[in-house]
């Protein structure tokens, strides 16, 4: 008689078929979160970029109506309108822009409110607050730094009696 022997059975136990389970699900679950918190990552980037992007605009053009609105405190071109357009800029500057800015909007406005302002310390005001302005535009890493000083900035406009620039 031959005596075979029979195969023993290697009995699996519970746990080897659960790992085969386990990886399976890991890397399932990992092949679907990667694109998915990759794609969350890019979305906020994006939304970030977005948003300084609206802050540089807001403040670029809220400092053009500041600079165009700043000569309405001139005896030549004494205008309410101006002034009081500015003063409205100056608390919506207080939302976004830098402490440079409303500090050297505030000391122009204390400049001008004096009994006799003096043009000459105004219009230095106006230089320092016009090359505040420009630091902080030019603050966004796509640009260059400005070498210009207070003193670099001119002021000029246009006498309404002769219609020459003063």
């Amino acid at each position: 008689m031959c005596l075979m022997q029979q195969p023993k059975l290697i009995k699996k136990s519970f746990f080897s078929n659960f790992k085969l389970i386990n990886m399976t699900w890991v890397i399932s679950t990992l092949l679907v979160a990667i694109p998915i918190f990759l794609g969350f990552y890019q979305w906020k980037e994006e939304q970030i970029k977005k948003r300084e992007y609206d802050l540089y605009t807001k403040k670029e053009q809220l400092y053009l109506s500041m600079q165009k609105n700043l000569w309405g405190f001139y005896n030549y071109t004494s205008n309410l309108k101006k002034q009081q357009d500015f003063i409205e800029n100056v608390q919506a500057a207080w939302l976004y822009c830098p402490d440079e800015i409303i500090l050297a909007s505030n000391e122009f406005i204390k400049s001008r409110n004096q009994p006799n302002p003096n043009d000459k310390v105004g219009l230095e005001i106006i230089n320092k607050l016009i090359l505040e302005m420009r630091k902080d535009l030019l603050a966004n890493k796509y640009l260059e730094k400005t070498k210009l000083s207070a003193e670099d900035y001119l002021n000029v406009g246009v006498n309404q009696d002769t219609s020459r620039i003063k």
